[in-house]
Order: structure tokens, then sequence, then C-alpha cells
């Protein structure tokens, strides 16, 4: 008789040491929380891009033009009208205008904060309670929660990409709600429900329009009811919601103002002016696109280096997006995997694409690849439930691509982000990616329970 699944070491409590440690992480992360509130509440300068949404927000309450409405550091408004309609009751009025009504603006940056990390770690829930529901071996299905496994599939994710959660909480970021989104997609699709999947992309896209690149999901799986749910979240995101606040004419004006200063810039269809200059400029510090780094080793120099790409600098990212989008895409359709870990490696795949290939790219992008970490980590313990951790050779890629990440927040180390040093970690997860899809898939249902499972 085969040892049940809820006698297997690894599906045990915590020991003690355990307990300890993540007891530890628990003080350093609440620690590094309220450095993040005083650095961004309390200081002369607001060193948060939270106030760009939170003056956005007070641009939607009092009428003011949303796109040139700066912030106390000067910066402007560059996401679709959603997040600024949503983010209201959180609103900042600039110098000199009134605050009848509105939070103190060091209560806004800490709901703001709490929002983020529930959202982070919701999300990474989220992912790895789809892995764990569908796992196709009885013994890694629904691990008690609390025990060893439970916490491994949570907090690894986090801990490989926890330089880029950091950042993004520093600096007020959206992408632990657009994360969020993601989450909530890939859990919808594994568990049948399409149409609701297709709704949370949209709410993605209508945050941050660079997750439309995982339309190219559910089009490769013909799944019409997703993107059905998406045409619907779209318009509820982009039009209904936003007409709420600013009346039908007002959705409109604003959001064909947000296609003429951001959608044609970044698609290189033209733009000048304030926003142009903060979101395409070639100077602008820290940014890790491919176009940007290409740019980067072409004009080393910062002093001489142009603010405009040439041929060779375009030329070259389109070349690279298309190699690496239509690379995984062909895997994906040469190998369809229908269960949970070949659906989320896609979806984490195409994430990690789009962190590369985005015409603005900052170090915070750089925790999206958490769902991509999660599946490599889980299809590396299916041939042995016993085991916890990564395989050997999984877990060297993973703390590879975690120091990738990590170096690049080395404060006076201004080679790590000239170099693009974030990207050779994308690109070793986009290769771990694609030999994982091309891998000839045994089916699901075919699949013979590991000796140590739950059967009998």
């Amino acid at each position: 008789m085969a040892i049940p699944a809820t006698f297997l070491p690894n599906n045990e409590p915590l020991r003690r040491w355990e307990k300890g440690g993540i007891a530890v992480l628990f003080v350093l992360f609440a620690a590094f929380c309220a450095l993040v509130v005083d650095r961004s509440a309390y200081q002369d300068i607001r060193l948060t891009d939270a106030n760009v949404y939170f003056r956005a927000a007070w641009a939607v309450r009092s009428g003011a033009n949303l796109y040139e409405t700066p912030d106390d550091n000067g910066l402007h408004y560059a996401y679709p009208p959603l997040l600024a309609v949503l983010l209201a009751p959180l609103a900042d009025a600039p110098a000199g205008s009134s605050r009848d009504g509105m939070l103190p603006y060091d209560w806004s940056i800490i709901l703001w904060l709490v929002l983020s990390v529930a959202a982070t770690f919701v999300s990474i829930h989220w992912f790895a309670q789809g892995l764990e529901e569908n796992a196709a071996d009885p013994a890694l299905r629904t691990p008690p929660v609390g025990c060893r496994r439970w916490w491994s599939n949570r907090l690894l994710p986090f801990l490989i990409c926890v330089a880029p959660i950091g950042c993004t909480y520093s600096r007020g970021q959206v992408t632990p709600l657009i994360l969020l989104c993601i989450a909530g997609m890939f859990r919808n699709t594994v568990r049948g429900r399409n149409f609701r999947s297709g709704v949370w992309l949209a709410m993605a896209i209508c945050l941050k329009v660079i997750p439309a690149l995982l339309l190219i999901y559910p089009l490769l799986r013909r799944d019409f009811r997703a993107l059905s749910g998406v045409a619907f979240g779209v318009f509820l995101g982009a039009f209904a919601i936003p007409a709420l606040a600013l009346g039908p004419v007002g959705a409109f004006e604003v959001t064909e103002q947000f296609v003429e200063t951001v959608i044609k810039p970044g698609l290189n269809l033209g733009g000048a002016g304030t926003l142009f200059r903060e979101m395409m400029s070639m100077n602008r510090p820290g940014c890790q696109s491919i176009k940007a780094i290409i740019h980067n080793y072409q004009f080393w120099d910062p002093a001489t280096r142009p603010d405009r790409p040439n041929a060779i600098t375009t030329l070259g990212h389109y070349f690279a997006s298309a190699l690496l989008v239509g690379g995984l895409s062909l895997a994906f359709i040469r190998r369809r995997r229908d269960d949970a870990v070949g659906q989320l490696t896609m979806l984490g795949a195409l994430l990690t694409v789009m962190i590369m290939i985005s015409p603005e790219s900052h170090t915070h992008y750089f925790c999206f690849p958490i769902p991509l970490v999660m599946a490599l980590a889980h299809r590396s313990i299916e041939a042995k439930p016993e085991r916890v951790n990564p395989t050997p050779g999984t877990f060297a890629l993973l703390i590879f691509a975690s120091l990738c990440f990590t170096l690049v927040m080395i404060p006076f180390w201004d080679l790590r982000r000239e170099a693009g040093i974030p990207l050779y970690g994308s690109l070793v997860l986009w290769v771990a990616a694609l030999i994982q899809l091309r891998r000839q898939p045994a089916l699901v249902a075919a699949r013979q329970p590991s000796p140590l499972s739950c059967a009998a």
C-alpha cells in the first residue's frame, strides 16, 4: 500500500527553525514597509510614484486635465484613465488647492502600500493554488494549508523576486495590482471560467496597456469565450467606469488624449512634449527594455548618447521582439499543454517577454516573472513529490535570475543599468520556458500517480 500524500515529509507542519525563519522574514518585511512609508510621506521630497496617481485622482475629482497635471516632482500621469478614477478616494491636491474631503497624504500612502502588499500575496497564493488544485500527481495536489510544501510554493517565488518586489513598493507602483489581475486570469482559466478570465485580463490592460501582449494566449488556444470577456472588460474599464466619474463625453475625450500622448509615442507614431520626454527619451535613467539596452551599447557614453533611437536600434528591437514572442508561440502550438503548469509557464513566459520588449521597462517590472518562477519550480518537483524544493539545476537557474534582478538595485553602480543585467536573467527564464514548452507532454489523464501518492 502506497504512503498517503498527507504523510509525505514535506506535507508535515513547519519545523521550529522554519517557523523562526519565516518570523524573521516578516519582521524584516514590516521594517522595510515602515521605511517605505517614511521616504514616501515624511521626507522633504516625496520619493514615490504614488504621488503621480494621487495627483491624477485629484484631477479626476476637480475636473483638471488628467495628462497635464504634474505631481510635486514634475512628473505626469501616463496610464489609462481607469486607475486615476479608482484612486479618487486617495486624491492629493497640489499646493494651494483645497483639500476638503481628502485623506491626509500619509494615510493615502499607507493605504496604497497595504493594498499593494495584499495584492502581491493574494497573487502568489492564487498562482500556487491553481497549480496545487490541478496537479497531475495526487501527492502534489492541495497540500495541507501551512505545511512545508504549502509555504515553499509561496515563499520561493517571493524570495527569488524579492528585490523587484521591494522596488515596486518603494516606488509606489501599480505593478502588484496588475499581477493580481493576471493571477485572477490564471485562476479562472484553470477552473474553466474562461469569460471571467478574459475580464481579469481586460482589467490588467485597462490599468496599464502593456499586458495586452497576453492576448496572444487566448488567441493561440482559440478561447473565444475569454476573448469575449476581454472585450466586455475593456468596455467596462476603458469607458463605462470612467464615464461614471467624467461623463460619457469626458471619458471619450480623456481616452482620446491618452492615445495621442501615450500610445502613439509608444508605437513610434509621433509624439513630443513633456510626457514624451518622460516616457520615450532614450536618455532616461534605469530603462531596461531591449531597445534601451541596444541603444546603450551603441552609444556607451551617456554624455554623447542621442535622445532618439536610430534605425539599428529600432530594427534590433523589432527583431528581438519577434524572436521572443514567436519562439514561445511556436513552442506552445506544437506542444500545447493544457495542464495548469503548462498554462502558467506560457503566461509567465509572456509576462517575462513583456518586460523585455516594453518601450518603457523599469527595475520594478521584474517582479512579473513570479508566475514563471513558480511554474518552473513546480514542474521540477513533479517527478519526486517528496521533494519540497526544485531540483539543483532549476534552483541554480532561479538563483541566477534572482541575482540579475538584484544587482541592478545596488546603489552607485551605474554600469549594471547601462548593460541591462536584468535582461540576462529574463533571457535565461525565457530559454527555460521554451525548453519546457517544447517537451512532448504526456496526457494528464494518462499519467500514473507517484508511488508516494495517495493511490492504494
